[in-house]
């Protein structure tokens, strides 16, 4: 084919293309739209550096399924899947505007949106009203093009919900509208401070309306009127496959097996954990916890197996009964313990684990 033929199909660059939002596509069926903002236009909302990226999970797609509907999300699941990871990450990609607000047991959520101070002018002291993050966010983001000011909507993570008392999400009831009039309002002068549209509201809790399955996550009862107006996403225990990408993209260094051997010993200790009944969270994070040390380990001498079970350490250290401990000695020792006995005397042979 000659460069002629080549320029021919390329698509023509016109004013509409320019001005066309820049789409793009993460994986599968998901798409997002690239944010036109610069890092300076960005300014307190830029968002956390992308890191580790992997998308794909089926409640990915029913997040963004939801916000794209113009409905704040309240996305449920257990401690470690990445739910706020998640939400960071596509803020990072697209280069969006973010706001990450988390719960706090004696928050006054007023105070997100406006305050009092005392200031100094002309040598008397006074009382000055100053807007919190919240209502800064609500209000979009003001950027400048060809001498138009325009306004771009921030996503607003607010994280640990489920610990809310039913006083402190009251805050969020009108601007959390899908339909009809949006705000939030000014607790000291009771201005009413509208909410931009395109502003998505993402709400994390590590408990549903009915619980959290005995885990013993502190939560507090929601007014269900509050939990309608948003769209509920469960974020799922994530596959195998998923975990292995995130781990694999977070320690390059490490071969496929032995992220492979990490996923499965991990999901042992997560079983043994549950079937007796022990408090303690097994989720992604631990398996990213056990590869950071691991690698100390491995740096004074040690096998990669028993770098492993040193790493175990850390997650018997939050119990103090032995017959606890044993429960994650004996799950440690079902995994490695079979690898280090279906590859003694044959280094060279295939790796037993299952991709």
């Amino acid at each position: 084919m000659s460069l002629k033929d080549t320029t021919l199909k390329r698509t023509p660059l016109t004013l509409a293309n320019l001005n066309s939002p820049l789409t793009l596509t993460l994986a599968r069926n998901m798409r997002a739209t690239r944010s036109p903002l610069t890092a300076e236009e960005l300014g307190e909302f830029a968002p956390p550096r992308a890191s580790s990226v992997v998308f794909g999970e089926e409640w990915h797609l029913d997040i963004l399924d939801a916000l794209d509907a113009g409905y704040p999300v309240r996305v449920v699941g257990r401690a470690g899947t990445g739910k706020d990871y998640f939400i960071e990450q596509m803020s990072a990609v697209c280069g969006g505007p973010l706001l990450s607000l988390s719960i706090k047991p004696d928050l006054d959520i007023n105070e997100w949106v406006a305050s009092t101070t005392l200031v100094v002018e002309g040598g008397a002291t006074t009382s000055k009203v100053v807007e919190g993050p919240l209502a800064r966010a609500v209000r979009g983001l003001p950027y400048t093009r060809n001498g138009v000011e325009m306004r771009h909507p921030v996503t607003i993570l607010i994280s640990d919900v489920d610990r809310a008392q039913p006083r402190q999400v009251e805050v969020l009831r009108q601007a959390l509208q899908s339909q009809g009039e949006q705000y939030l309002t000014n607790p000291v002068t009771g201005e009413k401070i509208p909410v931009c549209q395109g502003t998505r509201f993402y709400l994390t809790a590590n408990a549903g309306v009915d619980g959290d399955g005995g885990r013993g996550n502190v939560s507090a009862q929601l007014d269900t009127s509050i939990v309608n107006r948003t769209m509920g996403v469960l974020a799922s225990e994530p596959t195998p496959e998923y975990e292995r990408k995130i781990l694999q993209s977070r320690f390059p260094e490490r071969s496929k097996e032995e992220i492979a051997l990490v996923v499965k010993l991990m999901r042992g200790v997560k079983k043994a954990v549950e079937e007796g009944g022990i408090p303690l969270e097994i989720s992604i994070r631990s398996s990213i916890q056990t590869l950071d040390l691991s690698a100390r380990h491995l740096s004074r001498g040690a096998s990669f197996h028993d770098a492993l079970r040193a790493s175990m350490r850390a997650f018997k250290g939050h119990l103090m009964e032995a017959d606890n401990r044993a429960l994650i000695d004996g799950a440690v020792e079902a995994q490695l313990g079979a690898q280090t006995s279906a590859t003694q005397g044959a280094p060279s042979a295939q790796s037993p684990i299952d991709f």
